[in-house]
C-alpha cells in the first residue's frame, strides 16, 4: 500500500482498537458519526468492522454490527479472499456463523480464494457440529461436480475424520434421494481424477476408513466408479480385503467374489509382512466383532470367513480348511477338535443344511472329533455324486 492508502485508512485506526478491545460502546460512537464505515474496509487488509469483531471473538460487537449492516456487505472479501464468515469458521464459533448466515444465507455458497467451501473449510477443521448446519443451509448444486471439488472433499472428509458418517448425511438433508445424488457426483469426480488428485483429495484415507466402520454403500459406490481402486493399498499396504478381513466387514470383502485377480490379491503381505490369513487370526479387540454381544454370535461372525462356495469340490475346501487352521497355528492361534468341528460345519454351503443340523443335533448327545465329521462330509460328498445332487469336481484329499 502507498502512503495515500495508508492514511485513508488511519482515520479508522480507533475504530479497529475498540472492536479489537470489545468495546462496543465506543465503536457504536465512531459509527454515530461515519455511519458508512458500518459497510466498508476499515484496514490496510481490506478488512471490514465485521471481520475484525469476528476474529477477535467478541459476539456481542458481531450481533450489534450485523443488525446495521447491508447483507451485500456481508459478502465482501478481504484481501485474502474470506468473508467474515470464514473468521468465524477459522475459530469455530457456531453462534457468530449462525447470526451472520440469518441475514444472508448466500454466504454457504461464497467460498475462499481458493473456491473452498464454508461446509468444507468447517470439516477440514474439525468443526463437526457446525459441517452439519452449514451443511443443512449449503444448495446441493455447490456440490456437484460443475462447480468443482467441494463435493467430493466433503465426502471423503467425512468418512475421513469418522464423525460425519455418510449415515450422518441422511439425517441432515433428510432426503436420502439427495444424498445418493451427492455420492454419485462424487464418484464422478473421483472416477475422472489421477492417483495424485485422489492421494491430495484423501480419497485413499476414506476408503479405508469406511471399511473400518463398515460403511459397504461408500467403498461400493466409489470402486464402482473407478475399479482400479479395488487394488488399493492403505499406509501399512494392506488391501481393501486383508482390512476387511481384520476389521470382520464381510460385506466389503464380498466384493472379492468376482474379480479374477482375487487369488493374487489374497496374497498380498503388508509392511509386517501378514497376509490375509494373518488377518483372519489377528485379535479382533478394535473391530467390529467386540460390538457384538456374547461368545456365541462373536464365534458366528469368525466362522463367515470359511464359506465352501456351492458347487465345488468338498476335499478340495477340506484342504483349505486345514491348510489355514495349520497357518494360523503356526501364528500361535489354536483350535481345539471342537473348535474345528464348529468351523468346517458352518462353513458347509445350504445344500448341506440337512446334515449339518443332523450332526449338530448329534454332537449334543456324544463329543465328535474332526476326523469323524471329516470322514461323514466326504461319505456324503460320494453319495451326493452318486445321486447327481449339486456334482463337483474331484480332487484328492491330503489332510
Amino acid at each position: 500500500m502507498n502512503n495515500n492508502e495508508s492514511n485513508e485508512y488511519g482515520e479508522y485506526v480507533g475504530l479497529s482498537k475498540a472492536l479489537r478491545r470489545g468495546e462496543l460502546n465506543a465503536a457504536m460512537e465512531f459509527f454515530m458519526l461515519r455511519p458508512d464505515a458500518v459497510n466498508a474496509k476499515i484496514t490496510l487488509w481490506g478488512q471490514t468492522a465485521l471481520h475484525i469483531a469476528v476474529a477477535a471473538g467478541h459476539l456481542h460487537i458481531v450481533e450489534e454490527l450485523i443488525g446495521r449492516m447491508s447483507e451485500e456487505a456481508l459478502e465482501i472479501k478481504d484481501y485474502q479472499g474470506v468473508t467474515a464468515l470464514f473468521e468465524a469458521l477459522f475459530i469455530g464459533n457456531y453462534s457468530m456463523a449462525k447470526c451472520m448466515l440469518s441475514k444472508n444465507k448466500k454466504l454457504v455458497s461464497i467460498g475462499n480464494s481458493a473456491n473452498v467451501l464454508p461446509v468444507v473449510q468447517a470439516i477440514s477443521s474439525g468443526y463437526i457440529e457446525l459441517t452439519r448446519y452449514l451443511y443443512s443451509l449449503t444448495p446441493l448444486e455447490d456440490l456437484t461436480p460443475e462447480k468443482g471439488v467441494n463435493g467430493a472433499s466433503l465426502c471423503t472428509q467425512a468418512i475421513y475424520t469418522r464423525s460425519l458418517g455418510i449415515e450422518h448425511l441422511y439425517e441432515m438433508k433428510l432426503i436420502s434421494a439427495q444424498c445418493h445424488e451427492l455420492m454419485h457426483h462424487m464418484c464422478e469426480q473421483i472416477s475422472n481424477s489421477n492417483l495424485q488428485q485422489r492421494v491430495k483429495g484423501g480419497v485413499y484415507a476414506a476408503i479405508f476408513c469406511a471399511i473400518k466402520n463398515g460403511i459397504f454403500e461408500f467403498v461400493f459406490d466409489v470402486v464402482k466408479a473407478n475399479s482400479e481402486l479395488l487394488r488399493s493399498f492403505d499406509r501399512d499396504s494392506r488391501t481393501i480385503f486383508s482390512t476387511a478381513v481384520l476389521y470382520r466387514q464381510a460385506k466389503i470383502f464380498s466384493l472379492i467374489y468376482g474379480l479374477e485377480a482375487k487369488n493374487l490379491l489374497t496374497y498380498y503381505s503388508d509392511v509386517h509382512g501378514n497376509h490375509i490369513l494373518h488377518m483372519a487370526g489377528m485379535s479382533a479387540a478394535s473391530t467390529l466383532i467386540n460390538r457384538i454381544p456374547g461368545a456365541a454370535l462373536q464365534m458366528q461372525r469368525e466362522l463367515q470367513w470359511f464359506k465352501m462356495v456351492e458347487g465345488t469340490s468338498v476335499a478340495q475346501h477340506l484342504n483349505e480348511c486345514n491348510t489355514i487352521t495349520n497357518q494360523l497355528s503356526f501364528e500361535e492361534v489354536d483350535f481345539d477338535d471342537e473348535i474345528c468341528v464348529l468351523i468346517v460345519l458352518a462353513s458347509l454351503p445350504n445344500s448341506w443344511v440337512a446334515m449339518r443340523m443332523a450332526v449338530r443335533n448329534y454332537v449334543g448327545k456324544s463329543k465328535l472329533r474332526h476326523e469323524d465329521i471329516r470322514d461323514l462330509i466326504l461319505s456324503e460328498e460320494v453319495r451326493k455324486t452318486d445321486a447327481d445332487e449339486t456334482p463337483s469336481s474331484s480332487s484328492t484329499l491330503n489332510l
